[in-house]
Order: C-alpha cells, then structure tokens, then sequence
C-alpha cells in the first residue's frame, strides 16, 4: 500500500514550472526555425503574432537566422520559374517582419532586397485575387 494521491498531484513549484514552460518553448522555438531551415518548399504556417504568442518574442539570434533562411531562399527563387515560392511561403506579414527587424539593425542592403520582394509578394497576390475574382 505505497499508493500516495500526492504522487499524481501537481505539487511541482512554480518557479520550476516557469522555467521548464521557458526551456520547452525555447525547444519548439528552436525546432520551429530548424524546419523553416529544412524544408524550404514548405510555406510558413505562422505569422510573426503566433510565433510570438508559441514562442514568446524572437531575440536577435531567431531574426539573424530567420533572415538568412529568407536570403537563402531568394537567392534560390529570384528571378526563376519558381519566384512565387518566395511569396507563397513568406507572404507578406514576414516580409515586413523581417524588414522593421533589419531597418531596426541598419542593415539597408538586406532592407533594400526585402522590400524589393514585399513589392513582388504584394503584386503576386493581387494578380492572384483578380485571377480569382474572375475565376480564371
């Protein structure tokens, strides 16, 4: 008879389970960004406020990494057959994300190809509502 109802309880402190909730979403934080590494045909299935609200706010090492992955993936998309990836997996809420981010840093050069993008992505889905609208 060793059964004990305090053993199925939740008696854990609270300081500990702040900072296990903290590492665990620092864990999926990380996982979130390796995927987005990994799997560059895959459209982002988050914007910015999720990613915060998942995550909690991305430090300057997530944004650094997030740029590159985006810069990666304009180098393999721009001027191609397969541009509209770039769109359809960024969209445009990251887009301008990651520019106030690197307008933030005074990274102009990055600014200047993601603006140049935002413009592209925001043409993009226009032309694809219309083409919807008319049902072509």
């Amino acid at each position: 008879m060793d059964f004990n109802w305090d053993d199925f309880t939740d008696n854990e402190p609270e300081d500990e389970k702040n900072d296990r909730l903290h590492h665990l979403k620092k864990v999926q934080r990380y996982m979130f960004i390796d995927d987005l590494e990994k799997h560059r045909w895959q459209p982002l299935t988050i914007d910015p406020l999720e990613f915060e609200e998942l995550f909690g706010t991305p430090n300057e090492e997530d944004m650094d990494i997030i740029t590159q992955v985006f810069m990666k993936d304009y180098l393999l998309w721009e001027d191609s057959l397969d541009e509209e990836f770039i769109y359809e997996k960024w969209g445009s809420v990251w887009l301008e994300f990651l520019l106030y981010y690197n307008q933030e840093k005074e990274e102009y050069e990055l600014c200047s190809t993601i603006l140049e993008s935002l413009k592209k992505c925001k043409k993009y889905y226009k032309k694809e509502l219309n083409k919807n609208k008319l049902g072509k």
